[in-house]
């Protein structure tokens, strides 16, 4: 992912933009974002398929979003950062997975929790998506508007994980 970083941090300071790249950052700025452990966030650092990063100036990501598109890469907003890849995504993952373990053990159920618009290409590509609702006590609306009806948890962050994947092991159970 070195050439994507290489065309974000120019195309921001191009359209003079200030931009952090998970690169910039040290294990103790990613625990103070994210709440990861240290091993947690030495391994986060760690990346070869999307680069995390985040805009100083808010309200000039759609510019730099349209920038980067131009050249070939897309951006998807999470959580805490926004994400440059080019070429894969989380569902694009998915399906690599569904197809491995389709030939090796037929039929089986793919289920895909998420909880920001990064995470939509993932919910789109798996048979039971679950949508986990946000620390603000929102869902993300770009996940909403794409998947009418999706399965939404009514706790928040990992206790909507638990919530979710109790009610659906208790449905197939």
């Amino acid at each position: 992912m070195i050439f994507g970083v290489v065309a974000l941090l120019e195309t921001a300071r191009r359209l003079r933009i200030r931009v952090r790249t998970f690169g910039d950052l040290n294990a103790k700025d990613i625990i103070d974002l994210t709440g990861l452990s240290r091993h947690q966030a030495q391994a986060a650092a760690q990346r070869e398929y999307d680069e995390p990063f985040l805009i100083d100036e808010p309200g000039r990501e759609h510019m730099l979003a349209t920038a980067l598109r131009m050249k070939g890469f897309t951006v998807t907003r999470g959580e805490r950062f926004f994400h440059l890849s080019r070429g894969s995504d989380k569902g694009k993952a998915a399906r690599v997975l569904t197809d491995l373990y389709g030939k090796e053990s037929g039929p089986w159920l793919g289920v895909g929790l998420g909880n920001s618009a990064n995470d939509l290409a993932l919910l789109l590509a798996v048979d039971r998506p679950i949508l986990v609702r946000n620390p603000d006590r929102s869902w993300d609306s770009t996940i909403t508007q794409n998947i009418p009806g999706i399965r939404k948890t009514m706790s928040i962050g990992p206790e909507g994980w638990t919530e979710s994947i109790e009610k659906l092991l208790a449905e197939i159970g």
